[in-house]
């Protein structure tokens, strides 16, 4: 009875050393835990008020938003017209063996800050899902300043392995080029 006794008050003692010694190690790891968490979030709030700060001392000069706007329209390609465009866009659907569900319709709207006009249009496909990945990696890379405006994708109902897209996009113009 002695023995089963000792061996016992053995294990007993084993389980609250190996218990003690999970609680040391966890406190351990959440204090570095937390002092890690403390030290990313100083250097995010300095990094975020330094881009603050950064951001309102470009504000104020007139000739680096002046530089900003010359930046944008040397973006906006002088021979690039909107017929090119839309060619181009239908194109990309094409190349992405994806299935346009309706015509492009642009919309116009004038930016008179920039000089710039402003066309935009709902591109409706439907298709597998890397190659509507594709049709999106396309279009940020296509020549002139365009915008992704929204994106919505969805399951075809009808074919589970095909995917849905409805994106609605702006692109940019300069005067004259349409």
């Amino acid at each position: 009875m002695t023995r089963i006794l000792k061996k016992y008050k053995v294990l007993l003692l084993i389980c609250t050393i190996s218990i003690l010694a999970n609680v040391v190690t966890k406190v351990h790891l959440i204090d570095r835990q937390v002092e890690r968490l403390a030290f990313l979030q100083k250097i995010t709030s300095a990094t975020r008020s330094s881009s603050f700060a950064a951001s309102q001392a470009s504000q104020k000069t007139e000739s680096t938003e002046q530089q900003l706007i010359t930046r944008v329209l040397d973006t906006v390609s002088e021979e690039f017209f909107l017929t090119q465009y839309a060619v181009k866009l239908h194109d990309l659907i094409d190349k992405n063996r994806l299935n346009l569900k309706q015509s492009l319709v642009f919309g116009v709207q004038e930016d008179s800050r920039l000089s710039l006009l402003k066309y935009t249009t709902h591109v409706n496909v439907t298709g597998r899902y890397p190659d509507i990945k594709h049709l999106i990696a396309d279009f940020q890379n296509t020549k002139g300043l365009s915008h992704i405006d929204s994106l919505s994708m969805s399951r075809d109902s009808l074919n589970p392995a095909r995917v849905s897209l409805k994106l609605g996009i702006s692109v940019y113009f300069k005067r004259g080029n349409i």
